[in-house]
């Protein structure tokens, strides 16, 4: 098995789950490993958007270890299902789901960030909904969840699409009227947001 070392800890290698990433293992805990050019703008925006993202109390990745010398960073590994699945095999528990999402969003607003709200970036956890991408943009009006990736956590045809285009199998029977879905997205903002 291939082996990761981190400041002088070895990590068995799992999986890998992208370009430089990677889903390790020691001692029966799981975790992400990425790596970044060294002392790369890359690494210490990683590094600022993850503590930013926690002292916004935004359920995200936290970094276990850091590595600057080798490019390392190492974060704990969340479990989940994320929404896009959710959405596309479940009836959407609305209560859970627009609660949890748009306090996210208004964390992320009030702390001047603008997260990406993409449904196969966040995991439904035990805790509640986690953000895996660890970054962000500077907050604006155009950015915000609500005039950005809304559409794409309720049944919308910009959700078939992008289920569609992400791989997944969506039930396109399960799309409402327009009327009704645009008047059910506006009492959820309404309900959860406003």
């Amino acid at each position: 098995m291939e082996t990761l070392t981190i400041k002088r800890k070895e990590f068995e290698i799992v999986e890998q789950l992208g370009d430089r990433t990677w889903k390790v293992t020691r001692d029966g805990n799981f975790y992400v490993a990425k790596k970044f050019e060294v002392k790369s703008d890359e690494y210490f925006d990683y590094i600022y958007s993850a503590n930013r993202m926690k002292s916004a109390l935004i359920l995200a990745p936290r970094i276990i270890l850091k590595d600057k010398k080798a490019g390392y960073v190492l974060t704990n590994f969340i479990e989940g299902q994320t929404v896009l699945d959710y959405i596309c095999e479940n009836e959407i528990d609305e209560e859970f789901l627009y609660k949890k999402i748009f306090g996210s969003a208004h964390l992320a607003k009030i702390n001047g960030m603008a997260l990406d709200f993409k449904p196969d970036n966040w995991v439904i956890t035990d805790k509640g909904l986690a953000c895996l991408k660890v970054g962000f943009k500077i907050y604006a009006k155009n950015l915000d969840f609500s005039q950005t990736d809304i559409r794409l956590w309720f049944i919308t045809k910009e959700f078939a699409r992008y289920a569609k285009e992400k791989g997944k199998n969506f039930d396109v029977n399960r799309l409402k009227d327009e009327y009704l879905t645009n008047k059910n997205l506006v009492l959820m903002t309404c309900k959860y947001y406003v």
